[in-house]
């Protein structure tokens, strides 16, 4: 998909970077990707993935705005208390990237209708922290033989993986998301470096990159900086 001038003078930096250039830029673009969860994790990757240029994000979440969670949702604030996530989310990204196209879809994920919503995406983001949502996902992403990134976090701790990247052994999530719970709150610094994290595998994938992180797991404990090293590793862009 082809860049226009506009977004070719928009993109520049990012375009200079070793890995992209104005090929990796139009891959980016034509790049269609759902998150799955708009909430602590989601808002901060969906922000991420539209400041690189995605093409097309699509955003499933049905859950209204409250108000004991809204100082880890960085998009959100008082005045979006009782509204639907995905709708608030939707308006606010259209103001500040308005190039990206956006597909809302406010419904509770099952067995019945996953398959449906995940096949026409090309890169699935699992932002749910929601173990039945999990499982789920790697079902459905299996039966499609979808990439996902899989992303979850505990009170202080959190996991990034990517899964069914080319012919690559996935990671073992079952001990990881058994730690999960839809009750666990986490500070905003632990979700959003997990936000970052997860749209620079994204990119990784986008652009075929070697290194994208599939058959281990990421993980960071914010309080004692576990694995800290591993971190700054992932964090630099395209190793």
């Amino acid at each position: 998909m082809l860049l226009s001038d506009k977004e070719k003078r928009k993109f520049r930096n990012q375009i200079s970077l070793d890995g992209i250039g104005v090929k990796g830029q139009e891959l980016i673009k034509a790049a269609k990707v759902l998150v799955i969860g708009a909430g602590s994790l989601g808002a901060g990757i969906l922000q991420n993935l539209s400041a690189t240029g995605i093409g097309e994000i699509g955003i499933i979440d049905y859950q209204v705005i409250k108000e004991d969670r809204i100082s880890s949702q960085t998009l959100y604030g008082e005045k979006d208390i009782g509204k639907l996530k995905s709708i608030v989310v939707k308006e606010r990204l259209e103001n500040i990237y308005p190039s990206t196209k956006y597909e809302i879809h406010n419904i509770l994920l099952g067995k019945n209708n996953i398959i449906e919503f995940l096949k026409v995406y090309d890169i699935i983001i699992d932002a749910s922290n929601l173990p039945d949502t999990h499982y789920l996902i790697v079902g459905a992403c299996s039966e499609l033989h979808k990439t996902w990134i899989f992303s979850g976090y505990t009170s202080n701790t959190g996991f990034i993986t990517v899964l069914n990247f080319r012919d690559k052994t996935n990671a073992n999530l079952e001990n990881i998301i058994n730690k999960l719970s839809e009750n666990y709150y986490a500070l905003s610094t632990l979700t959003v470096m997990l936000s970052s994290i997860v749209v620079n595998e994204a990119i990784k994938i986008i652009l075929s990159d070697d290194t994208v992180l599939c058959g281990s797991v990421f993980q960071i404990n914010i309080q004692i900086y576990q694995n800290f090293q591993y971190l700054m590793k992932y964090l630099t862009f395209l190793l």
